[in-house]
């Protein structure tokens, strides 16, 4: 059984209720609707045709709705420009001017005088750079460091240490209350610099999940406390190449996982993870490797972007890489140990990760057939799942909208149940099928009225007529 999760997002090739359904039958676990480029009805119309998709193959999914944050962008004068090496350009706020070797961008007039000469500005995803030469209130002269055609309006990266916008922004704010009323399980922030960023969105949208971006060198220096404020975590490998050497970027993404998996934060790896297949319908072995390794290093999930938004077989894309995941699982290391939970959890918290550590040796010790935490928010659940124990775990909640949001966490098989009782939960889950009767397993819950799960008891499922 596949436990790592998988993250599909979806745009002009995937978004039919034919090819969302066929998505949903591949493996995707969660579907993502990128709020980048298109206006919020948009993305309140995909939200919907995701429900609809579900509905139809009978599968909960989650949904995420991942915010834009402040997106610098060049403003070309046409469609394509085709950039030399070594060519002197000048780059300005607001639309390209009418001369040779210029380009507008939608940073605010004033912003440039900050940026010292010998600076890297990237186009795109970063294959094309220019560096700064001299720069004042209203722009920049610059270098075209390497040969290629500039398409549409890529984003433009500017280090964070230069230069920063407010995240969330006000357009991102507007989208959030729109996830809201669209009952959205999960909501990513972008360009995240601090725990204040994550709290603005959670005080908005206080029943999602709130996903942070680490995509800047600040958020990075924050980590911590971060994901303290975060129900998830990102690795966005994308910005955070532009932001620091690509030597580091494996190391930083195992730095993310582990600080988040200990924390009981799924952690989600993203960008370029099976980018050849945005073009070809098979992966390479360089592809398959990286899978492979960020589930080792502890991924809860990993995700596709314009593998399955724009690509030529998003199906194929989503299968490639819950193949990529089932054999990665397989080899995953149950942990014996992780470090102390972020001082920023409560108390009750660290209850719940104590608990979930205990309740690992007694399911070893007693030979249990299962672990299985009663959950409301599903915290239980994520705390449990970061010990990443080849024994199923089964969160049983009587909250649909916990159900689709766990589909981010690892190995979790979250069941919709009538009751909080133990006893009647056991009965359901053996007169479903899903446990065997008669069975040891271990039962994880708190008590009523008390936000922690401080109580671990070894049962025996019920025997039914």
């Amino acid at each position: 059984m596949r436990r790592t999760r998988i993250v599909a997002t979806i745009g002009p090739a995937s978004d039919s209720p034919a090819m969302l359904d066929a998505l949903i039958g591949a493996g995707a676990d969660v579907i993502r609707i990128s709020a980048s480029h298109d206006p919020v009805d948009v993305v309140r119309a995909r939200v919907a045709a995701v429900r609809a998709a579900a509905a139809r193959t009978s599968t909960e999914v989650a949904v995420m709705v991942d915010l834009s944050g402040p997106k610098l962008r060049c403003i070309p004068q046409g469609e394509s420009v085709e950039l030399v090496k070594g060519d002197t350009w000048r780059i300005v706020s607001g639309p390209a001017p009418k001369t040779e070797h210029s380009l507008g961008s939608t940073l605010p007039v004033g912003a440039w005088a900050n940026i010292p000469a010998g600076t890297v500005l990237a186009l795109g995803d970063g294959a094309l750079q220019f560096e700064v030469l001299t720069a004042d209130a209203d722009g920049v002269t610059c270098k075209a460091t390497a040969s290629g055609t500039l398409r549409g309006r890529p984003g433009l990266h500017i280090p964070s240490d230069l230069f920063s916008m407010e995240s969330p922004t006000p357009e991102d704010l507007d989208v959030v209350k729109a996830c809201v009323e669209a009952d959205v399980d999960v909501i990513a922030v972008s360009f995240v610099r601090t725990a204040h960023d994550v709290k603005r969105v959670k005080e908005l949208a206080p029943k999602c999940l709130v996903v942070a971006k680490i995509e800047t060198a600040v958020a990075v220096t924050n980590l911590d406390a971060v994901i303290a404020a975060a129900d998830a975590v990102m690795v966005a490998r994308g910005d955070l190449g532009l932001e620091f050497p690509l030597s580091e970027i494996p190391f930083l993404q195992r730095r993310i996982i582990r600080a988040s998996t200990a924390a009981a934060r799924p952690v989600i790896t993203a960008t370029q993870m099976l980018e050849s297949m945005v073009l070809a319908t098979v992966p390479t072995r360089a592809e398959a490797a990286d899978v492979a390794n960020a589930i080792l290093d502890g991924t809860s999930a990993v995700m596709l972007s314009g593998e399955t938004a724009i690509g030529v077989d998003p199906v194929a894309a989503v299968r490639t890489m819950a193949e990529f995941a089932a054999r990665a699982d397989k080899d995953v290391v149950p942990r014996t140990e992780l470090p102390l939970p972020l001082t920023g959890d409560s108390d009750t918290a660290r209850v719940t990760h104590a608990v979930s550590e205990a309740a690992h040796r007694v399911a070893y010790q007693t030979e249990a057939v299962a672990v299985i935490g009663l959950t409301d928010s599903g915290f239980t659940a994520r705390a449990l799942s970061r010990w990443r124990s080849p024994l199923p775990l089964i969160a049983a909640t009587r909250s649909e909208r916990t159900v689709r949001q766990l589909r981010l966490s690892w190995g979790v098989s979250a069941v919709h149940v009538q009751s909080a009782d133990a006893d009647e939960v056991l009965t359901e889950l053996v007169s479903t099928h899903i446990l065997p009767p008669d069975a040891p397993v271990v039962v994880v819950s708190g008590v009523p009225g008390y936000r922690a799960s401080d109580t671990v008891r070894v049962r025996r499922t019920p025997v039914l007529d």
